[in-house]
């Protein structure tokens, strides 16, 4: 998806460019979505709906002692901490941390508890193809711009977006995106 942001970079130019053969590159979900970054959790069962509500009912399994068992593969560290759901606190997250370093014998100190403030934002649960995203986008301007707000993004506020599906593992038509942009009033 284009970036609004990234507008100001365009320019007219009377350059010319001799049309060549670029070899394709390898684009299955393997290689764009590498999934480096492997998350699993255990949650207790009174968490389930605000699993299924951050996450959907596909992001966790039932483990026979009715625990909850979340997984998912993250790309980066960016990714990484959209994650979190926002019911933990610091000192679940700290105890988390102690346990898992004691149970795998790992250092898990460079892990670290983020809180982010995006401010005013308008978002909208995008559901199909990353390519039809551009029509979400349209009507959450509209949106914006009816209830009397206006695009704000800046060097400090971004368009975000959130992939709540495997793209490996789920059909486009059924892949669920957060997508969230930030915004002022109209003065």
């Amino acid at each position: 998806m284009f970036k609004l942001n990234r507008m100001e970079y365009l320019k007219i130019s009377e350059k010319t460019f001799e049309r060549r053969q670029v070899p394709m590159p390898d684009l299955s979900n393997e290689k764009i979505f590498s999934g480096g970054i492997k998350v699993k959790a255990l949650f207790e069962p009174e968490c389930k709906w605000r699993l299924v509500e951050e996450f959907g009912i596909q992001s966790f399994r039932v483990q026979q002692d009715g625990k909850l068992l979340f997984q998912a593969d993250y790309t980066d560290k960016e990714n990484l901490i959209t994650w979190l759901p926002d019911f933990v606190t610091k000192e679940d997250f700290d105890w988390a941390i102690e346990e898992a370093a004691k149970k795998k014998k790992e250092d898990y100190s460079k892990a670290e508890f983020l809180t982010y403030d995006e401010g005013l934002c308008v978002q909208c649960m995008h559901i199909g193809s990353y390519d039809d995203e551009p029509v979400t986008v349209g009507m959450m301007h509209d949106f914006m711009t009816a209830e009397g707000y206006e695009l704000d993004i800046t060097d400090q506020r971004f368009h975000h977006e959130i992939y709540l599906s495997d793209a490996r593992r789920t059909a486009p038509e059924k892949l669920k995106t957060v997508i969230r942009h930030p915004v002022k009033r109209i003065l």
